[in-house]
């Protein structure tokens, strides 16, 4: 939740002096006209809204593997990346235009400083990852941890856990990474660059498509502030992109590009107040040409 109202001392009650759930300002302060009691897990203060429910707090938790291949951005060895934050609040510098089942971000390059709440050291295992590793707050509540090589492959569970803070220990949780599922059409050359063309929609096609999976792809210029990312049901093994979403990435555009695309398997889990998403991707990111 976040402030937007007084806890103090009104009526028929008197709210708890510090909380941690929205149960505890619920039970003790004045009620809500039209509305009703939130607990500021951050400040530990009850406050009032007007909203039927409280906000939810929420956090998301993500593997993702770059598939070895050395006629790929990611080279022979491959990269692992995981990330998490929990209850980010920040400014956005993006604005969406959403088409089709893309959506085309424009992100102001500026320094934005966010945070998110503390969980305690995070322990990541699964795959080819190294017992013990653990993933420590960055001391803004952002957790990163990458390494060159491959760590997991399809079908191998990966796992997360905290020791626990403003987030309340938790897991193992599981999340069941699926397979890399290659672009068919446009072809991948085995070395260079894949030609997209942007006059017309474009339908891309895929191998290997899981069921309950995203297939997703992210392409844009690497010196643009335009970014079109699409997603489909992975299943399906292909989707179109709209020519009016291809038209306004490239707008403007020029110079090198990129391409990361692959299929994502999402699993999602509560913490205390936090309703937690994790997923688990296998991608690869190829030079892309837009024509």
């Amino acid at each position: 939740g976040s402030s937007s109202g007084s806890g103090s001392s009104s009526g028929g009650g008197v709210c708890v002096s510090t909380c941690t759930a929205d149960s505890q300002c619920q039970s003790t302060c004045p009620p809500v006209s039209s509305g009703t009691n939130c607990c500021d897990v951050g400040s530990g203060a009850c406050y009032a809204t007007t909203n039927s429910v409280c906000p939810a707090l929420t956090g998301s938790v993500s593997f993702t593997q770059c598939v070895p291949s050395p006629s790929s951005n990611c080279g022979a060895s491959g990269g692992f990346n995981f990330d998490a934050i929990f209850n980010y609040v920040g400014q956005s510098i993006c604005t969406e235009t959403p088409g089709g089942a893309c959506i085309l971000s424009t992100c102001t390059p500026q320094m934005v400083f966010g945070g998110g709440d503390d969980a305690g050291n995070l322990t990541i295992a699964g795959g080819s990852i190294p017992t013990g590793r653990t993933v420590s707050n960055m001391g803004n509540g952002v957790y990163s941890d990458a390494a060159m090589g491959s760590w997991f492959t399809g079908g191998q569970t990966l796992t997360v856990s905290a020791s626990g803070g403003m987030v309340p220990a938790f897991g193992p949780q599981p999340v069941t990474a699926p397979p890399f599922a290659e672009l068919t059409s446009p072809q991948v050359p085995d070395a260079g660059v894949i030609v997209i063309p942007t006059s017309a929609d474009l339908t891309l096609s895929w191998t290997a498509g899981q069921s309950g999976a995203t297939w997703t792809i992210t392409m844009g210029y690497e010196t643009s502030d335009k970014s079109l990312e699409c997603g489909w049901d992975a299943s399906l093994g292909q989707g179109t992109i709209p020519q009016a979403m291809l038209g306004l990435l490239v707008a403007g555009g020029s110079g090198p590009a990129t391409a990361n695309y692959g299929q994502t398997m999402t699993t999602t889990f509560t913490a205390g107040m936090y309703d937690v998403t994790e997923s688990a991707m296998t991608y690869s990111q190829r030079a892309v040409t837009f024509q």
